[in-house]
């Protein structure tokens, strides 16, 4: 009976927990406004090391221009005609007279698939991108599922081109793309074709024209059947390992005539694979009473540091961290399977912040953002020590914000974060919070973030009316 107590308790916790919390962000006003080139932080961003700065146009030095990938769906309030799924591309480099708009509009062929994460393929030459419940809806002209994963040619970075989707037939629920060293991506399926369990994850090849899918639903046992949610993935492609972090049975979460109210099953469970074949070589669970949906999955970075004259790498073999719903992350050590406490949003960890998403690292493996939707935050982190990771800044959103996905350009220093999290229709997931991207810059030399500014996409876009904007890419990649 206390068992169920708990459990019911967490669950409760972890549905509260995703709305906004007001009270953490009352205090605090960001005067959020439209980005003018001025505002960059130049003076700032020159205590960088020249090598991570991209010039402005004119300069012998020009690099390539920087721009963010917003993947967006209209909001269930649109009534545009209009109705497309669409990817918008900001100008996020530095001294542009565009810098932190919208400078194109390329449409996806298909409508209110809930667009959700997206991604850059190392060569830079896919953007893919993926819709929740696409599975859900038919194509008019075949009568065959619409496609789970979708790809942009970014031939023209500038201006992203629809080319074509690829099909899942074992999973849906398309969820977090990671690239791949060779190209391609690996990407995770949450949930089966029915909605409830049965995803996997599955590997793009460098062309984005055809996939590899691991779906081991019919292989496992009865109980870990129960569990294979996978939201979050990172690949160690040095030693063919990958984690994955189950979320939620997205099936537990819709509203019927007689159950108004469903109780979410949010899974414990994360899952080391070996890369190359799709087999699960360890199912692992998080402590149960400080777990309540695991959300994202990182690679512990090998780190540099500076030994004498010379940098040497920290090689750190199938180490990764996962964030779960209820403020925490963990540490999983992918070969001995021991999973230890690294990091809590509550300074007591006590559960019940909320989920949280992490960014690429950067500065020699060193540094992380960190963005937590319920306290409407984004957090710098200083990763060194990945058992023991601390807090060195902290970005307070103006109330009910939010803060969802988040990542970060080492070249420029600029962060982009996503507040919109859900809003499904006939769904208990409605947490759409302020529909905004904003742009950072994050000061290494001080361990600072300073707001830049916000798209609000609930009138950034004309055509389209109010938009949900969840996934976000830069046209550039970094690994340590």
């Amino acid at each position: 009976m206390l068992a169920v107590w708990v459990i019911g308790a967490l669950l409760a916790a972890f549905v509260a927990a995703q709305e906004p919390d007001a009270a953490a962000a009352a205090a605090v006003a960001t005067g959020l406004k439209t980005v003018e080139p001025d505002d960059y932080p130049l003076a700032a961003a020159s205590a960088a090391p020249q090598h991570y700065w991209w010039h402005k146009p004119g300069s012998p030095h020009f690099r390539k221009p920087l721009y963010v990938y917003a993947w967006c769906a209209l909001a269930p309030e649109s009534n545009s005609t209009d109705s497309n799924d669409y990817m918008a591309t900001i100008d996020a480099t530095p001294g542009s007279a565009s810098f932190g708009r919208i400078t194109d509009i390329s449409n996806s062929p298909y409508s209110r698939t809930e667009a959700h994460h997206c991604g850059v393929d190392r060569s830079g030459k896919w953007l893919g991108a993926g819709g929740l419940t696409a599975f859900l809806q038919q194509d008019a002209a075949t009568g065959q599922p619409l496609p789970d994963a979708l790809f942009w040619d970014l031939s023209d970075p500038a201006h992203p081109k629809y080319s074509h989707g690829l099909h899942t037939p074992g999973g849906a629920c398309t969820d977090e793309f990671r690239s791949l060293r060779a190209g391609g991506f690996a990407v995770t399926n949450m949930c089966g074709r029915t909605g409830s369990q049965g995803g996997g994850y599955f590997v793009v090849s460098p062309d984005a024209r055809s996939l590899k899918e691991y779906a081991p639903y019919d292989t496992l046992s009865a109980r870990n059947k129960k569990t294979l949610n996978p939201h979050g993935i990172d690949v160690d492609e040095d030693h063919d390992r990958a984690l994955t972090s189950d979320f939620i049975d997205v099936s537990s979460t819709i509203i019927t005539e007689m159950n108004q109210a469903p109780t979410p099953i949010l899974q414990t469970t994360v899952r080391v694979w070996q890369h190359s074949t799709g087999t699960i070589l360890k199912t692992l669970s998080l402590p149960k009473n400080m777990s309540a949906g695991n959300m994202d999955a990182r690679r512990v970075p090998n780190m540099v540091v500076r030994r004498g004259h010379k940098d040497t790498s920290i090689k750190r073999i199938a180490q990764f961290w996962v964030t779960n719903g209820l403020g925490m992350l963990y540490h999983v050590d992918g070969v001995t399977g021991q999973i230890r406490r690294a990091y809590c949003l509550d300074d007591n960890c006590n559960a019940g912040p909320g989920t949280c998403i992490m960014s690429n690292p950067f500065k020699g493996g060193t540094r992380m953002l960190l963005a937590a939707y319920s306290l409407s935050q984004v957090r710098l982190l200083d990763i060194s020590d990945p058992l023991e990771i601390k807090t060195l800044d902290i970005f307070q959103f103006e109330a009910n914000a939010g803060g969802h996905v988040v990542k970060y350009d080492e070249a420029t220093g600029i962060a982009a974060v996503s507040t919109y999290f859900l809003d499904v229709p006939g769904t208990i997931l409605r947490f759409n919070a302020d529909q905004k991207v904003s742009l950072f810059f994050v000061d290494l030399a001080r361990d600072k973030l300073q707001l830049l500014g916000a798209v609000d996409f609930t009138s950034a876009v004309a055509s389209k009316g109010p938009s949900s904007c969840h996934g976000l890419a830069f046209n550039s990649y970094y690994e340590y």
